[in-house]
């Protein structure tokens, strides 16, 4: 049995791996049902600029349904990933592309995520939060 109060080289993994294999959704087939199932939490919650939080991953799903749908390519980096226990926090930067109907736009930032460890012992996104950066003068 586990030691719930150690953060270990395999939960780190465990959340490296969630991370790549939404990616891969995002960037392929972009089945968002799916991208939400691997990445968030059950009640996972999104906080991005000036829009109101979007919580719970069907919320989420929809969410990104229809507020992203040309959406051409997705990226986090990391920057930072750290755990105690069954919390775990993530910095980093991310860059999308999207097509519009006004033409290409691009968008990149930082971002702050909260992952906790699931009863399954499952690691998922609880709480996500980005700002873009603005471009540079």
């Amino acid at each position: 049995m586990s030691d719930h109060n150690v953060f270990t080289p395999e939960d780190r993994t465990a959340i490296e791996t969630a991370t790549a294999a939404a990616l891969a959704i995002a960037n392929g087939s972009k089945d968002w049902d799916q991208y939400c199932e691997i990445f968030y939490a059950p009640d996972a919650t999104i906080l991005l600029p000036h829009l109101e939080p979007v919580v719970g991953r069907p919320a989420i799903a929809d969410f990104i349904k229809e507020g992203f749908p040309g959406m051409t390519s997705f990226d986090f980096r990391t920057v930072s990933l750290e755990g105690c226990g069954d919390l775990a926090y993530v910095r980093g930067t991310y860059h999308l592309e999207m097509t519009t109907r006004d033409g290409p736009i691009a968008d990149h930032g930082k971002f702050i995520s909260i992952w906790k460890r699931q009863d399954d012992g499952s690691w998922k996104n609880s709480l996500y939060m980005s700002n873009p950066s603005p471009p540079a003068a």
